[in-house]
């Protein structure tokens, strides 16, 4: 009988993290290569199936913290303002804010990006 080979994969995982002084909720950003495995790293449960390309965000059912996680290859700015879009959405609906108040939602839309966009190595 013959010896099973295993495949080693390496996870490359890169990892910040934004508190909302307001709110108290944390987003972590996460750079990594494998989206699965990365999950199971940070012992997050995966909520279904997904198909990802260059990105994915993990919302916490307790409504305190978000995980935004991007490909670190593919890192198109329009798609980490659209994942910080989805934790915004999150924190202010969570908190029972209006969505229809644009103000509010510009300004903590605004404080993430710039804090994503600093992790991504996007701006300085």
């Amino acid at each position: 009988m013959g010896r099973k080979r295993t495949k080693k994969v390496r996870l490359f995982l890169r990892q910040g993290e934004l508190k909302f002084p307001v709110f108290g909720y944390i987003v972590h950003f996460v750079e990594t290569n494998d989206f699965d495995l990365a999950l199971q790293h940070l012992k997050l449960r995966s909520r279904g199936p997904r198909e990802v390309t260059e990105a994915m965000t993990w919302l916490s059912k307790r409504g305190d913290e978000a995980y935004i996680f991007i490909d670190r290859k593919r890192q198109p700015i329009g798609t980490i303002v659209h994942e910080c879009w989805h934790v915004v959405n999150e924190i202010l609906t969570f908190r029972g804010l209006d969505l229809k108040d644009e103000e509010n939602v510009a300004y903590h839309l605004d404080f993430l990006v710039t804090h994503a966009m600093k992790f991504y190595r996007k701006e300085k």
